[in-house]
């Protein structure tokens, strides 16, 4: 029987890679993009952010959003309180 070789089997670190070695379903762009992955964690490209620095972004960007929320709590209570004070109050009676 013929065995044909993984498309990605030339990969540094995916060195003999036989499409029948794997045993878990992926995509075939899986295998790419985790050597690509590796490329830029190890600094060998420079057209991809290192996963670092992705979880620094994702974490920025929950950071950006829980920020913008407050944001507009604090707008919405300035512009209830701002009412509170504008409006006439009346005497106590006696």
């Amino acid at each position: 029987m013929h065995r044909r070789r993984h498309p990605y089997a030339t990969f540094p670190g995916l060195g003999g890679l036989e499409e029948t070695d794997l045993e878990i379903p992926v995509h075939k762009e899986a295998p790419r993009n985790w050597v690509r992955r590796a490329e830029a964690d190890a600094g060998e490209r420079e057209d991809r952010m290192t996963t670092g620095e992705q979880d620094e972004v994702k974490q920025l960007r929950r950071e950006v959003a829980e920020l913008r929320r407050a944001n507009e709590i604090l707008k919405a209570a300035s512009v209830f309180f701002a009412q509170e004070i504008d409006r006439p109050r009346t005497r106590p009676s006696r």
